[in-house]
């Protein structure tokens, strides 16, 4: 019985001791707020120091000349049939880093059906409509469908 009370009264003193210093945390954390406040009010809001930098913007001249996805995405799409968005962004970071990755799958979605086409059904791998790519992709892993053979289909099935 004799060491309860003394676990008792450790147990009181750190929660004294945590409390405490929660409260020295807390009025150090208020005058340090109130200083910040006072230093800005007195110097003016542009004079004041901020710690944190503003992002830096991406100037006109840091862009990549027109087109130059698309004859990037020619390029890599005849050498590498059947890459991903993300193989096709990481071959544009290394041969092309004036390009933005995030327009190489950008200029493929816009595209799509146009000057690129993805393997059904998954939808992972990119192909080039038309051209040495196509012939490529026969003689490799299963071809994407046409969407103009699907429209053939569903037609003929229609008029059955």
């Amino acid at each position: 019985m004799t060491e309860q009370p003394k676990i008792d009264d450790l147990c009181r003193a750190v929660r004294d001791a945590v409390d405490a210093a929660y409260k020295r945390g807390f009025e150090a954390g208020g005058e340090a707020m109130r200083r910040r406040i006072m230093q800005a009010a007195t110097g003016g809001i542009f004079e004041a120091k901020s710690p944190i930098m503003p992002p830096k913007l991406r100037s006109a001249s840091a862009r990549a000349p027109r087109g130059a996805v698309g004859q990037f995405l020619e390029t890599a799409l005849t050498e590498r049939p059947g890459s991903s968005i993300a193989e096709l962004e990481d071959m544009a970071k290394i041969n092309a880093p004036e390009i933005s990755v995030k327009s190489v799958g950008n200029e493929l979605r816009r595209m799509e059906d146009e000057r690129y086409r993805r393997d059904r059904p998954n939808g992972y791998k990119w192909f080039l409509i038309g051209g040495d790519a196509e012939k490529e992709t026969v003689e490799g892993s299963s071809p994407p469908t046409s969407t103009a053979s699907s429209t053939s289909q569903d037609n003929g099935d229609a008029a059955a």
